[in-house]
């Protein structure tokens, strides 16, 4: 490479050609695309983490689903729900007898 060649780059020569001066509006339009470009990298990758957590929470509360209700089957239970009356000394009786089905005849 020729050193004159390096010192019109480096002296702003090179800016100053013809036809160089005929591509500054396409040189700007570049510039303004690579920006938008840029900006748009960030922007979705602030939407990915965004996203991420938004999993994350969404696991988080099925977790948290799952173990309600785990514990409402357990309280609701008919045997933990008889020992609960046995304990308390309740005058609530269990029912001994089936229930009585009556058919809906239309």
């Amino acid at each position: 490479m020729d050193i004159k060649r390096v010192q019109s780059w480096l002296n702003g020569e090179l800016l100053q050609r013809e036809w160089m001066k005929k591509q500054y509006k396409l040189m700007g339009l570049i510039g303004v695309l690579v920006f938008i470009y840029i900006a748009c990298g960030y922007g979705s990758m602030k939407q990915q983490r965004y996203l991420s957590d938004l999993k994350k929470e969404v696991k988080d509360a099925k977790m948290e689903y799952l173990t309600i209700s785990a514990k409402r089957v357990e309280q609701t239970r008919q045997s933990t729900i008889s020992a609960a009356l046995l304990n308390n000394n309740s005058k609530v009786k269990q029912n001994r007898e089936p229930v009585l089905y009556i058919p809906n005849y239309e």
